[in-house]
This record gives structure tokens, C-alpha cells and sequence, in this order.
């Protein structure tokens, strides 16, 4: 009887099966708006602008992994903006981690009160001591 019910019908047409994939948003498009409004009279070829894209997608990536561990390790089971910050600090170190943070402080206070949030204030730079 087990035989019979994994042996196909005759005549009969197996079933496709859709292929299971994740879309991957494309950012081809906008390296190459970002070189034109960068550079007017420049251009990026096609293989420049994929290394590009895989590039965004591997640090988004990687920036969602750590965001992700961040949440494991607090025990908690949603990720806020705080944990996706605390990741960018710990997967981009430096100048480069500043600007980035101080972006995402703009973006979330253009976007927070469409939410219905409290709008966040970047964080102000410690004072500098001019008489050294």
C-alpha cells in the first residue's frame, strides 16, 4: 500500500513547486543616482554598480545580525532602534560610526512624530576646552 501512494499516477503531471526565495531590492539604481549627484559628469558601469549593491546588502546584513544578538543577549523579543544603533556602533568603529549615528538621529526625528513617537534629539557633542 506504501508503494502505491509515493508512485505517481500514470499519466499524471508532478506538481511544480515555486521556488521559496527572498526578494533582494535592487540598489544598482541608486549607486547610480548617488555618482550622478555626486559627481555630474561621471558614471558607474553596471559591474561597479552590483559590487555596490552586494556590498549595502552584506552590511545590512551584518548590521542585522548584531542587532539581532543585541535583542538575544537582553532578553527581549523586539528589536527597537536602540539595539540597531548599539549594532551599527559595533560593526562600523570610528568617525565613520559618529556621522552614521547622527543620520539616524535625523532620520528618526523626520520620521518619529509621523508615528506618533516623541521625536529624538541627536546627541550633543561634549563641550571642547579651548584654553589647552
Amino acid at each position: 500500500m506504501d508503494e502505491m501512494r509515493h508512485c505517481p499516477m500514470p499519466g499524471a503531471m508532478p506538481a511544480k513547486r515555486k521556488k521559496d526565495r527572498m526578494r533582494r531590492q535592487p540598489f544598482e539604481i541608486y549607486a547610480h543616482k548617488m555618482v550622478k549627484m555626486m559627481f555630474s559628469n561621471r558614471s558607474i558601469t553596471r559591474k561597479g554598480a552590483l559590487v555596490m549593491s552586494s556590498f549595502i546588502h552584506d552590511f545590512f546584513e551584518r548590521l542585522a545580525t548584531e542587532a539581532g544578538h543585541l535583542v538575544r543577549i537582553n532578553h527581549m523579543q523586539t528589536m527597537s532602534h536602540r539595539h540597531v544603533l548599539d549594532a551599527l556602533k559595533l560593526v562600523v568603529r570610528g568617525s565613520l560610526a559618529e556621522h552614521a549615528i547622527a543620520e539616524a538621529h535625523l532620520a528618526l526625528g523626520k520620521f518619529g512624530p509621523a508615528t506618533g513617537r516623541a521625536a529624538c534629539k541627536p546627541p550633543t557633542p561634549p563641550p571642547k576646552d579651548d584654553d589647552c
